[in-house]
C-alpha cells in the first residue's frame, strides 16, 4: 500500500518555499538486514544542508536512510550549545532523493531518511524527534547537493 505525504519545505535553509508531494511506497522486494548499517561519507555523494533554530537540542545527531530496505548512518554532525541558529553541509555516503519521516517506525520504507541522537538516558542511538526541525516537516524531499569547484582565477 502506497500513500502520500505533503508539505511545503524551505530550500537550504531559507530558498524559496515550495509545496512538495512526495510518495511513500512499499519497501523493496528482496527484504533487508535489520539494524543499521555504517556506510563511509564520500565526497563523490555530496552533501546535505542541515539547518537548526536556536531552540535546537545539541547533540551528535546520525542522519539515518533506509537505502534499498537497509537501514543505513550516512552521515553525522554535531550541533553545539549556542543560543544561535546554525546550518552546516554534511557529506553523506548516499545521494537520496529521501523522503523526511515523523517516527522510527516509517524508516522502514526505502527512500527515507530520519535523524538519530543519543541522550543521556539512552545506551544506544535512536530515533530524535527534532528530525522534523531540522531536516523538515514529514514528507520533505531531502537530497544531496555537489559542491561546485572554481577553476582557475
Amino acid at each position: 500500500m502506497a500513500f502520500f505525504l505533503s508539505s511545503t519545505s524551505a530550500q537550504a535553509c531559507g530558498g524559496s518555499a515550495r509545496e512538495e508531494s512526495m510518495a511513500i511506497g512499499q519497501a523493496p522486494s528482496g527484504g533487508g538486514a535489520s539494524g543499521l548499517s555504517v556506510a563511509n561519507a564520500n565526497s563523490r555523494n555530496g552533501y546535505i544542508t542541515v539547518c537548526w533554530p536556536s531552540s535546537a537540542p545539541p547533540n551528535r545527531y546520525q542522519l539515518v536512510a533506509n537505502v534499498g530496505g537497509i537501514k543505513k548512518i550516512i552521515g553525522e554532525f554535531n550541533i553545539p550549545k549556542s543560543p544561535f541558529a546554525g546550518r552546516i553541509p554534511v557529506t553523506v555516503s548516499e545521494p537520496g532523493p529521501f523522503i523526511v519521516v515523523g517516527d522510527a517506525d516509517m524508516l522502514d520504507v526505502a527512500g527515507t531518511i530520519a535523524l538519530f541522537s543519543k541522550n543521556a538516558s539512552a545506551q544506544d542511538f535512536q530515533f530524535d524527534p527534532a528530525t522534523s526541525i531540522i531536516l523538515g516537516t514529514p514528507g520533505t524531499l531531502v537530497m544531496a547537493e555537489h559542491m561546485k569547484l572554481k577553476r582557475g582565477a
